[in-house]
């Protein structure tokens, strides 16, 4: 076993962190999910550029991440519905404000990809209770 020690020590470990548990006392609070799933070949308004939806009731963000695949990310405040439930509020909410030229794409891809969804959590800001100790980020 050995000891190390550093005047500043940067934790950024994201919001899974077991750190932060061991550093602070507040918990973070989720407020709404991000819902996600892949795209294939979807044709982009501005093709190599990402896209936000100002969307009701929260944004959706699209956005390529190679040269076939585009990412979608639904905020979803409050509870997630579950299972044929979040299917049915993707396509009777969501859907109908994806812009036209995008809408048959994702629409596809959202009836028959897995929807992924992880929480969006918020943690108001604290001090640390161990000196030399700072939090980034998600963590």
């Amino acid at each position: 076993h050995k000891d190390l020690r550093a005047p500043i020590t940067v934790v950024a470990d994201g919001c899974f962190s077991n750190l932060r548990k061991e550093l602070i006392s507040e918990k973070p609070s989720t407020k709404s999910h991000f819902v996600g799933f892949l795209v294939d070949d979807l044709d982009l308004p501005s093709p190599a550029h990402g896209h936000i939806v100002l969307a009701n009731p929260s944004p959706i963000l699209i956005y390529p991440i190679s040269s076939t695949e585009t990412r979608v990310l639904v905020d979803v405040p409050g509870s997630l519905p579950r299972g044929e439930a979040l299917r049915h509020y993707m396509t009777h909410k969501i859907l109908p404000q994806i812009p036209l030229c995008m809408r048959s794409g994702i629409g596809s891809a959202m009836n028959k990809e897995r929807l992924r969804s992880m929480p969006n959590s918020y943690l108001p800001p604290s001090q640390s209770k161990y000196e030399g100790v700072l939090l980034l980020g998600d963590s």
